[in-house]
C-alpha cells in the first residue's frame, strides 16, 4: 500500500531524548499489507511456542537427571557466577557428546523450515 500525504508515527525508542514522533514523507512511506504482517506474526508464533518447548524439556531433562533437587538447588545458589557457568557448561558438554544438542538442533530447524514454509501461504490476503 502507497501513502500519498504525509503522516505522524509515534515511535516508543531509538529517538531523541524529548522526542516521540517523526513525521514520514509521502514519498518513502511503503507499508506492508496485512496478509504479510499475519505471516511475520504466524512465523514468530511457531518459533516462540519452540523456545517455550526447549525450555519446558531442559528442565524437565535436568529433573530427570537429579540436577533440581533442593539438595543441588542450594549447592547451585552458593557458587560464585564463574562456578555456575562451568557447571552449565559441563552439562552442556555432556549433553553434546551424548547427542542431544544435535537432536536439539535438528528439531529447532524443522521448526524453522515450517514458519518458512508459510511464506506461500502468506499471499493473497487473510485466511
Amino acid at each position: 500500500m502507497r501513502i500519498t500525504e504525509p503522516f505522524l508515527v509515534k515511535i516508543s525508542s531509538g529517538l531523541p531524548a524529548g522526542k516521540s514522533t517523526i513525521l514520514i514523507s509521502c514519498k518513502t512511506a511503503e507499508l506492508t499489507q496485512p496478509s504479510v504482517c499475519k505471516f511475520n506474526a504466524e512465523q514468530a508464533h511457531i518459533l516462540i511456542h519452540w523456545k517455550w518447548h526447549l525450555n519446558d524439556w531442559v528442565v524437565s531433562r535436568l529433573e530427570e537427571e537429579g540436577l533440581c533437587t533442593p539438595k543441588k538447588l542450594a549447592e547451585r545458589d552458593k557458587m560464585k557466577s564463574k562456578q555456575r557457568y562451568k557447571y552449565a557448561n559441563n552439562i552442556v558438554d555432556r549433553w553434546e557428546a551424548e547427542g542431544i544438542i544435535k537432536t536439539l538442533y535438528k528439531d529447532f530447524k524443522s521448526q524453522k523450515d515450517t514458519a518458512r514454509e508459510l511464506q506461500t501461504r502468506a499471499r493473497g490476503g487473510w485466511k
